[in-house]
């Protein structure tokens, strides 16, 4: 058995998070096709959500929050932390920090 080398351990409430939420996702969309049929405006709402999750990210975690490129309307701030959780990728201030420890390493 190799042992982790970066003397880190390992996340388990993430990594089965990250795991079985995708499965769990496909199984229930299979089961909601089956059972109520497409539905037009669920796939709307589902595809307005990932685009406001991904550019919150984007925008608000990665350039607004750890960056700092630019400023914000605190209503924005707001907005893009709230939608930004909904995209699971831990809180502004983990995901932050994590990303300003990648840039220690990586420039």
């Amino acid at each position: 058995m190799q042992q982790n080398t970066n003397n880190r351990d390992l996340d388990w409430n993430c990594i089965l998070f990250l795991t079985l939420t995708p499965i769990f996702a496909i199984i229930g969309t299979i089961l909601h096709l089956i059972y109520e049929g497409p539905n037009l405006n669920l796939i709307l709402i589902a595809l307005i959500f990932y685009f406001i999750a991904g550019l919150s990210i984007t925008a608000g975690y990665h350039r607004l929050f750890s960056h700092k490129s630019y400023n914000a309307h605190p209503f924005l701030k707001i907005l893009f932390i709230i939608f930004g959780a909904s995209a699971f990728q831990n809180s502004v201030l983990k995901w932050c920090s994590d990303h300003r420890v990648h840039h220690q390493k990586c420039d």
